[in-house]
C-alpha cells in the first residue's frame, strides 16, 4: 500500500463530532462502533438517570 493510501485511511478513521454527530476529519458521518451504545439517550436510560438525580 502506497504511503498516501496510508495516510488517508488513517484520516478516513479519524473521528470527531460536528453538531453531536460523529464524522471523520472530511465531514462524512462514521457509523457508532458495536461496543458503543448509541442508545444512551433512549427514553429508558434518560427516565433511569432521573430517578438517580432525584433519589
Amino acid at each position: 500500500m502506497s504511503l498516501t493510501m496510508e495516510i488517508l485511511e488513517g484520516l478516513w478513521h479519524t473521528t470527531a463530532y460536528y453538531k453531536g454527530m460523529r464524522v471523520n476529519i472530511f465531514g462524512f458521518p462514521m457509523p457508532w462502533k458495536p461496543n458503543e451504545n448509541p442508545t444512551s439517550n433512549s427514553p429508558r436510560s434518560i427516565v433511569s438517570r432521573l430517578k438517580k438525580i432525584i433519589l
